[in-house]
């Protein structure tokens, strides 16, 4: 197999750095769109987690520019613990998938029928990206542990070192 040139130590350093800063600013965003909270209310609580659920595609992004950092920085310990978040993410997206399942259904009775589609598919398209998000999150959780492994980490520097004149 070819080796890859390895890059500067800068370059992961700044996807630590970008990755905070889009997960600063979707987290802010969200929390404003969010505002007032109101858990009690069905309405806000469906709306709520359909707001998440739709930044699910950037914080894949933001998962992904952290994952390469603390792998190009070889943070083995910084993956692991990525890796256990994730299993705990996943975890949280299906227990409020649960309860996103029974507000949409109690939304069902009182909305008026001609939004009660516009609701039902909101409704499956929630549905659909947090279990794909959870089949995401404990794929990336094992790849985590496993790529942490110190034979691992052994092996991917063999195939990114790249190989000296006269060598």
């Amino acid at each position: 197999m070819k080796a890859v040139p390895a890059l500067p130590r800068s370059v992961f350093g700044l996807l630590y750095v970008a990755a905070l800063m889009v997960l600063i600013d979707q987290s802010s965003e969200l929390v404003a769109s969010m505002y007032p909270f109101r858990t009690s209310d069905v309405q806000w609580r469906f709306g709520a987690y359909g707001l998440i659920v739709g930044r699910t595609t950037t914080m894949v992004l933001v998962d992904i520019m952290l994952i390469v950092a603390a792998a190009g920085l070889r943070h083995r310990l910084v993956v692991r613990a990525w890796g256990l978040l994730h299993f705990l993410v996943a975890a949280t997206i299906l227990v409020g998938l649960t309860m996103f399942v029974l507000d949409a259904l109690e939304l069902r009775r009182v909305v008026r029928p001609e939004a009660a589609t516009t609701v039902q598919l909101a409704a499956g398209r929630a549905a659909l990206v947090a279990l794909v998000a959870v089949v995401y999150c404990v794929w990336v959780g094992i790849a985590a542990f496993k790529g942490s492994r110190p034979e691992s980490a052994a092996r991917a520097e063999e195939l990114l070192v790249v190989p000296r004149a006269g060598a």
